[in-house]
């Protein structure tokens, strides 16, 4: 057996692609950025809450120079998901007493989405629940100028109901 087909061996041991009659893939073998978010985005609903939000914060977006239809669409979905994750993984942390892990997962989420007001009421509730009456309130008025400058809204009604739990007024 020669060293070229020793290689062709070894090669096709370990395909990259699976293809059928119908469509063409990645190996389930092969290592894709999308399948590691959605395993992690998964892991947030249960142990590991920390792990799972540092390595969420840190993913970009699918193909980012590609503006596909599909590409656009399955990039948008993945967007969702990571946001969905990180929400979720302060809402935990918050939770759990670990305020500053919470607020740094919803700040994670502010940085891609500037006007998800659900990252806002976490950020806002994690300094809240963590004493710091006077951030949260700083952090309340630059969501509510920002929301008002760039769509000319206000800040929801349960927005307003959590600063009134806290005794902050609005």
């Amino acid at each position: 057996m020669s060293a070229n087909d020793a290689l062709a061996d070894r090669q096709l041991a370990s395909p990259v692609l699976e293809v059928t009659s119908t469509h063409v893939s990645l190996a389930s073998a092969v290592a894709v950025d999308t399948r590691e978010l959605e395993a992690y985005a998964e892991r947030v609903y249960g142990p590991g809450v920390q792990e799972a939000a540092k390595w969420l914060e840190q993913v970009d977006d699918l193909l980012p120079d590609w503006y596909d239809d599909w590409v656009l669409q399955e990039r948008e979905r993945l967007r969702e998901v990571r946001l969905l994750a990180l929400e979720a993984a302060s809402y935990e942390l918050i939770d759990a007493g670990l305020h500053s892990e919470g607020a740094l997962a919803a700040r994670a989420v502010i940085g891609v989405d500037p006007l998800r007001e659900s990252a806002y009421r976490l950020l806002i509730r994690a300094h809240l629940d963590a004493g710091n009456a006077a951030e949260a309130l700083r952090q309340f008025g630059l969501f509510r100028a920002q929301l008002s400058e760039t769509l000319g809204l206000e800040p929801s009604a349960q927005m307003h109901e959590l600063l009134r739990s806290a005794r902050l007024g609005s």
